[in-house]
């Protein structure tokens, strides 16, 4: 098998294994012609299928042994195509007589070719031996033998034995379809129980070998599972060949019902060998596919890992076990499964990876813990390609995930999030801005107190300032103060005009100097409209900028010195006037200078004035906000309960599969978490009026949550009752703290901002209890706590899950009988990769790609493979449980036996 077939383990491949060559009779062409057809085929896996013959695919191996054909890649299996002296006299049927039927031999090509042929030969056929005809094609075609005799024959053979398959056709040319049911059931029933692979491309027949019941008009299967089990004993995969008799036939290619070549082929998830073909007898539900395209692979997959280790690489003291490896490691996009004894390394593997997960923090203590003396981060000495996102869990993470509300929440949330459509996440980003409307009302509410305050302190400097210009009376005095007044107040509003100029300047310059010419390219016209727009704001900005240049405000400069020199010349009449009165030097500094400083003055108190009225929009925004809020949650809750129904579904449907064998129904409801969100509340309400007294916030917090039912109200009277009521029996600090607080209506409006923006934070506060078998979660069993979380993640999500020996703590019937039916029936839309000493995981999971890590003195080695591959079986037989994994594999089929050997 080639290195690029075995690079992603086992890959979809175009496989024909029904094109004749120049020995069949009816072949339209001669071997140069022939060669050339199988060259440029787009088949990967070639069967030379040829009447009572192997005559073609020896003549083409030797061509290809002597160096003469060159078929890249492709593979060549051996098949024989034959037909069967049983016959059946068909009275229902359109034959309306007797039918005899065709059947194909596949052939291991380990088998030498000399021993096919020669047991061929000695094939019995109107009472002579084939032998008697191999040179003659024509005669050949002709040629009938005993289906039962041939089967019976082989198995006998030690040549032979497992290295055969029988493909017989059904609705198709030589097919049994034809053999009518009422009247020879038992009949069409053998041969479908005898064949290894039937012959079909009509998907309706396919599922029905898969036992796919067509369904009833109410929707039920309209044939039970056991009336399958009796017709066929067991799934039959079915396979379709080009039946390629032309040299111009593009082998590969599958024909319509009027033998036209289409774009549909025949795919096998395999390596392309015939123990690889064997595979579609244990798995015939994903290992084929008919179809134009291959099956569709997860969508978010890691491609590879690449490790590039240093040879003095160490954890601590000791020697890292991949210290010298610089390979690179394809993965499969389904099921990947890394294997190995204890200290081989597949937790190192994992722990690179996971760095790099949606949870790091596990993989960032393991480093931290085995001390290398590199850094795992560094990509010159791990790297993988591929998505970016992907779940990690580590060794006994699982416990700790399942005992993390908040992190199983968490996880359960963004799979129904996913399933939603993002619409949780839109509605949750509206309850983000709401929420930050009320973190804006409380900083309100705290501003407009402050400025509230500043106002007063100002009214207050106003009123002092105002009786001292009382002092005298004299006529010249009133004329100076009117005059110096007049002129502070013109001076002021020059000077407020040119601090906005200079506080839009500072905002323009801020904007400017991040854009540059380069953020405009090449654009489409609509997009040009909008780079247009762009460049033109940042040109009229920039003559903005111009416009309040400081040469432009000479004049208005001058005239502010003219006023300031105008004030203090009549500020000095003014105090030569005051000294006449005998005040004192101090007394006499502060009226001089008392008309500036009131206008001064009024100009903060307007100012203050203005941002208080900033501040009461801001918090009459409380009750809009108040009411969008709860409409927000209401709308969340219920999208959530909807997105979670299809998960709900989903466990439900996968109980009743188990039939409650070996797991319970597991249940999942939204629940708002109360108790932590007046927990929170009531500490960020005590954090703003925390003071300098011993009142503990632990009392003021729990006086409020044991009452919670009055605090939750909005009347403010029951609230200050219940604190003077409290104040009288106990005469407690945190009682006169509180009652402080809420004296004022304020303070109240402030408690329910901080109240109501925890008490509908969904978001925040949201919990998803899981339960199984009707057991919360908390108190359920190690076993089943565990059982929860790995079926959880495995049903629910769409990017990469790695779990580093998901079997601990897992009951073994679990795993065979449950998880592995789940993890194929997922593999199909997730990837997934599990580090394990589980066969079953492995082998009855039907793992695409098996990396095997062996550690022998002290330095690992990997080795890829697969379960087909096998040369390294023996490796997977070492598996716990590895014997019994590939005897319950073979157990579908019926042939234990054959494993044993």
């Amino acid at each position: 098998m080639s290195k690029t077939h075995s690079k992603k383990g086992s890959s979809w491949l175009i496989w024909d294994l029904h094109v004749h060559t120049p020995e069949s009779d009816g072949y339209s062409g001669n071997w140069d012609e022939f060669e050339t057809q199988i060259k440029n085929s787009k088949a990967d896996v070639i069967g030379i299928n040829d009447y009572c013959t192997v005559a073609g695919y020896k003549k083409i191996k030797e061509r290809i042994q002597e160096g003469n054909l060159i078929i890249d890649e492709k593979v060549l299996l051996p098949v024989v195509e034959l037909r069967m002296t049983e016959s059946v006299q068909n009275k229902y049927t359109k034959t309306n007589g007797v039918t005899h039927f065709n059947f194909h031999v596949i052939f291991n090509p380990k088998v030498q070719t000399e021993d096919m042929e020669t047991f061929i030969k000695n094939l019995k056929s109107n009472q002579t031996i084939i032998g008697e005809d191999y040179n003659d094609k024509i005669k050949l075609k002709q040629k009938k033998v005993s289906f039962w005799k041939l089967i019976e024959d082989l198995k006998t053979d030690k040549k032979f034995k497992d290295n055969f398959l029988i493909w017989l056709p059904y609705d198709e040319y030589g097919g049994i379809d034809p053999i009518d049911p009422r009247s020879d059931g038992w009949i069409k029933e053998n041969f479908i129980k005898t064949a290894d692979i039937l012959g079909s491309r009509n998907q309706k027949q396919i599922d029905f070998f898969l036992w796919k019941s067509p369904k009833n008009k109410d929707g039920t299967p309209k044939f039970p599972q056991d009336d399958f089990k009796n017709w066929f004993e067991y799934k039959k995969p079915c396979l379709k060949g080009s039946d390629s008799h032309n040299k111009d036939y593009p082998v590969g290619q599958l024909r319509d019902a009027n033998s036209k070549p289409t774009e549909r082929y025949c795919w096998i998830k395999a390596e392309p060998t015939f123990e690889g073909l064997k595979q579609i007898k244990f798995e015939p539900d994903t290992r084929i596919h008919i179809g134009s395209e291959k099956p569709k692979m997860p969508v978010n997959k890691i491609d590879s890992i690449t490790l590039d280790i240093k040879d003095d690489a160490k954890l601590g003291d000791d020697v890292f076990c991949f210290s010298g490896n610089n390979d690179s490691y394809d993965l499969s996009p389904y099921f990947n499964c890394i294997i190995g004894g204890r200290g081989s390394g597949k937790s190192t593997i994992l722990n690179f990876l996971g760095q790099y997960s949606s949870n790091p923090e596990t993989p960032d203590e393991f480093w931290a813990k085995v001390k290398p003396n590199f850094d795992p981060k560094d990509s010159s000495i791990f790297r993988f390609d591929g998505t970016e996102k992907f779940e990690y869990l580590a060794q006994s993470e699982i416990e700790s995930f399942a005992k993390n509300e908040k992190q199983f929440t968490e996880a359960i949330y963004r799979r129904a999030n996913r399933r939603s459509g993002d619409n949780l996440h839109t509605y949750e980003t509206k309850i983000e801005g709401l929420k930050s409307t009320f973190s804006d009302i409380v900083q309100a509410i705290i501003q407009k107190e402050e400025l509230d305050n500043q106002k007063s302190q100002k009214l207050k400097e106003k009123r002092t300032l105002e009786s001292s210009l009382k002092v005298l009376e004299s006529e010249e005095y009133s004329k100076l103060f009117g005059e110096v007044t007049e002129k502070s107040v013109t001076l002021q509003s020059i000077l407020n005009s040119k601090d906005k100029v200079d506080e839009l300047k500072i905002s323009i310059n801020e904007i400017l100097p991040e854009y540059t010419e380069e953020e405009v390219g090449v654009q489409s016209e609509e997009e040009d409209s909008f780079s247009k727009a762009y460049s033109e704001a940042i040109t009229k900005l920039r003559e903005g900028l111009e416009i309040l240049n400081q040469k432009n405000f000479v004049d208005a400069n001058k005239y502010i010195e003219s006023l300031q020199e105008s004030i203090q010349q009549k500020e000095a009449k003014i105090k030569e006037l005051l000294k006449k009165s005998n005040l004192s030097e101090e007394n006499i500094e502060q009226i001089k200078s008392a008309p500036q400083a009131i206008t001064i003055i009024n100009s903060e108190i307007k100012n203050l004035e203005s941002k208080v009225t900033e501040q009461r929009n801001v918090i009459n925004q409380y009750s809009d906000t108040l009411s969008n809020i709860k409409k927000a949650r209401e709308q969340y809750e219920a999208e959530l309960d909807k997105a979670l129904k299809p998960l709900l579904d989903l466990l439900s449907k996968q109980a009743d599969r188990n039939e409650g064998k070996d797991i319970k129904e597991i249940s999942l409801t939204y629940k708002f978490n109360s108790k932590e969100a007046w927990e929170q509340l009531t500490n960020d309400f005590y954090n703003i009026f925390e003071s300098d007294g011993n009142e503990r916030a632990s009392d003021v917090c729990g006086f409020i949550i044991k009452h919670k039912h009055i605090f939750e109200t909005d009347n403010l009277t029951k609230i200050q009752e219940l604190i003077e009521e409290a104040n009288k029996k106990d005469d407690k600090l945190y009682i006169s703290f509180l009652n402080g607080i809420f004296q004022r209506e304020d303070n109240f409006l402030l408690f329910k901002t901080i109240r109501d923006k925890h008490l509908y934070d969904v978001t925040e506060y949201k919990i998803i209890n899981v339960r199984y078998g009707g057991t919360a979660i908390e108190n359920a069993s190690f076993g089943q706590k565990c059982t929860a979380v790995v079926v959880i993640l495995l049903l629910f999500g769409n990017y990469p899950l790695i779990i580093d020996e998901p079997e601990a703590h897992l009951d073994s019937s679990l795993i065979a009988n449950y998880l592995v039916p789940l993890i194929k029936e997922k593999k199909v839309d997730r990837q997934i990769i599990f580090a394990t000493h589980n066969a079953n995981f492995v082998i009855n999971g039907d793992a695409e790609k098996i990396f095997i890590l062996n550690n022998e003195d002290g330095t690992t080695s990997i080795t890829e493979t697969t379960i087909e591959n096998l040369e390294h079986r023996p490796e997977l037989m070492k598996l716990e449980g590895g014997k019994e994994a590939f005897e319950k594999r073979g157990d579908k089929l019926g042939i234990r036996s054959k494993l044993n050997q």
